[in-house]
């Protein structure tokens, strides 16, 4: 996969922005790399930090979350949701906290 072949389309000012679809209530996906989210977690965290792990995409490269013709999320870069956890309850909307890494528990996974 080449590294044009990732951004879906370009901002105002010409700089690439890669599209980050959520699928159903638990599922974030981007050109073939899915996360599924496990327990009231959300995923988009969990796929930025697999997508810069595998090299994918760059850690500065501009994202933006849509679910179906929807913008969920506007324009920040890709390290913003890699250092991020979020999570939703049943009444509640989106919030977000700092990640922390748990090597033991993700090396289980």
């Amino acid at each position: 996969m080449t590294r044009t072949a990732l951004y879906r389309h370009y901002d105002a000012e010409g700089a690439p922005v890669l599209r980050i679809t959520l699928h159903g209530c638990d599922v974030a996906r981007f050109e073939g790399v899915e996360q599924k989210a496990r327990g009231m977690a959300g995923p988009i965290g969990p796929l930025a930090r697999k997508l810069i792990n595998q090299g994918e995409a760059n850690p500065f490269d501009w994202v933006e979350v849509w679910r179906g013709e929807t913008l969920c999320f506007h324009k920040r870069a890709l390290i913003h949701w890699a250092s991020v956890h979020t999570s939703e309850g049943v009444n509640s909307t989106v919030r977000t906290s700092v990640y922390k890494a748990r090597p033991d528990f993700e090396a289980a996974q």
